[in-house]
This record gives structure tokens, C-alpha cells and sequence, in this order.
């Protein structure tokens, strides 16, 4: 008998890296940006110098089973050389608002 269950995330742009439960058991879905790229903060430049990774975030998706379900992600980070002091940018995807803590498809009823 096969006890794993698949379920699409339904987010753009985004890969799985691990499933897991928390000591609540709700259940915590690590994904990471397949983007590799982002727009610099200051100019506006398509950048792909790859910095690192900014903090996590944990946003809350919808429940399923009973359980809460959290999404985290680390944003990548990118260098911009087209700008005065090479400054970095965190990348946002288009489905969740960083200050929010919840996905935005979410919010919008899409």
C-alpha cells in the first residue's frame, strides 16, 4: 500500500524541496524560487548574479486534512553590476506578499 499523497501547490514558479509535520502537526512545505533572475530594487535591470538567500518566510496556505498548511521559502537574493555600489535585491514571486504572510492567490479568491 502506498501511504504518500500528492497534491498540487498550484504556485507558479516554484519547486518542491521537502514535506514535512511540525510538533503540531501541521504540515510544512519547504519550495525554493525556479526563477533565476529577478528586476534590481534601484534600476529596474533584469539581474542574475546569484547573491544568496535572504531569511525565511512562512506563509500559510490552505488547510488540508484537517491540518494548517505553512509554506516556506528562502528568497533568493541577486547582485545588480549595472548600479553604483552593486547592490543586491530580494526576489518576490507574483503569488505571495513578503509583509502579508499569506500567499496572495489566496487572498484574491484565485
Amino acid at each position: 500500500m502506498n501511504s504518500s499523497l500528492q497534491i498540487p501547490l498550484d504556485l507558479p514558479n516554484v519547486r518542491l524541496l521537502s514535506s514535512s509535520y511540525d510538533a503540531q502537526g501541521n504540515f510544512i512545505l519547504e519550495v525554493e524560487s525556479s526563477l533565476s533572475f529577478t528586476k534590481c530594487r534601484c534600476c529596474g535591470h533584469k539581474i542574475t548574479e546569484f547573491h544568496g538567500y535572504d531569511r525565511p518566510i512562512r506563509l500559510r496556505h490552505l488547510p488540508i486534512l484537517g491540518r494548517d498548511v505553512w509554506i516556506e521559502i528562502r528568497p533568493k537574493r541577486y547582485r545588480c553590476r549595472h548600479c553604483e555600489g552593486d547592490p543586491t535585491t530580494t526576489q518576490t514571486l507574483e503569488w505571495y506578499d513578503p509583509a502579508a504572510r499569506i500567499p496572495v492567490l489566496l487572498r484574491t479568491g484565485c
